[in-house]
Parts: structure tokens; sequence; C-alpha cells
């Protein structure tokens, strides 16, 4: 999933689960004012778990437009500091996670039919070939049961 990357600035008004980035960033993460974003920290090692939190995204002409103004609880929450780097990017609903899954699923059963369908298609000729008449000699190629 794409995101940006924004530099963490610690609000002063305390407001927890709420984030505030330049308007212009709204349309970058393709949100909406009130919608949710993901803010995960980059860890310093490959050891380091990442930690997530899940905001929701206002628009403020006042914040700078690459930092991420949030709540001093929420940067505890994420375990980094003022003026860190974080990757932000828009929370897929559940409900668009479950269309796009069934979308996908729609996509394999149709495509599993139409190999079905060839395949069948392919066995009809194979056995048509075995039982159409010889045409030299006006016989089937099929034997008689005896």
């Amino acid at each position: 999933m794409e995101g940006i990357e924004l530099s963490i600035q610690i609000r002063a008004f305390p407001s927890e689960g709420r984030a505030r980035v330049h308007e212009s960033v709204l349309s970058l993460l393709g949100v909406k004012e009130g919608e949710a974003i993901e803010v995960k920290n980059v860890p310093y090692s490959e050891d380091q778990k990442p930690k997530k939190i899940t905001l929701t995204i206002y628009a403020d002409t006042m914040v700078e437009e690459g930092a991420i103004r949030i709540s001093p609880q929420d940067v505890a929450k994420l375990a980094v500091a003022e003026d860190v780097i974080v990757h932000v990017q828009r929370k897929v609903p559940l409900t668009e996670k479950i269309s796009l899954k069934m979308g996908m699923a729609g996509n394999s059963v149709k495509e599993g039919a139409e190999d079905m369908g060839e395949s069948i298609e392919r066995g009809v000729k194979n056995l048509g070939a075995k039982i159409r008449p010889d045409k030299e000699n006006g016989q089937s190629e099929r034997k008689p049961k005896e």
C-alpha cells in the first residue's frame, strides 16, 4: 500500500486520536477530512517491530507541507520523538477490503469456469475424433461391442 513520509510535530493542544496535516497532503493520501489514516514509525533496525496507530485526519493550512501534527499521547504510542519521520497512509475500510476480495474471488471462479469449459470442449473433440466415421471406407472407427 502506498503512503508518504512526514515529519512529526507535537501538537500544543492535546487531541488524542487526531492528526493535522497541510491540506495538500489529503490529496496525496487519497483521503478526505475526517477519514482514518495509519501512522507507522520507521524502525531504526531490522530487529525492531514498527508500531502503528490509527488517527482521524484533518486539514490545517498552518501545518507545514511535510509535517504531521499529533498529540503527545499518540507520539508516545509510536515510541518516537518530534521531528522523526513516520510513514502515513490511508486506512482502507473493512468494507472496501471485503469488496476487493469478493471481486478477486469472482474473477477466480470465472477463470476456473472458463478453463473447465475449454477442458470439456477439448475432451468432446477428442471423443468425437474417436467415434467419427472413417471417411475412406465409410466405417466407424469405433469397434462395436461383442
